[in-house]
């Protein structure tokens, strides 16, 4: 088993993290296609008419 000192384990760990941060800044300007699809908004055009309208007589 290789020993390593605790500064190259600090150095790993950090090139760790930046990898991280890298791949998701990455994913974050490019987008995800997956998130994408689920996040769509519902599609513009003719609507069904749903609302009740309430007669009002005043007298």
């Amino acid at each position: 088993m290789i020993r390593r000192s605790p500064m190259v384990l600090n150095v790993l760990g950090k090139a760790r993290r930046f990898q991280h941060w890298v791949g998701e800044a990455l994913a974050h300007a490019i987008g995800n296609p997956t998130e994408e699809q689920k996040s769509q908004p519902p599609e513009v055009g003719v609507q069904p008419y749903r609302d009740m309208p309430h007669e009002h007589f005043h007298s």
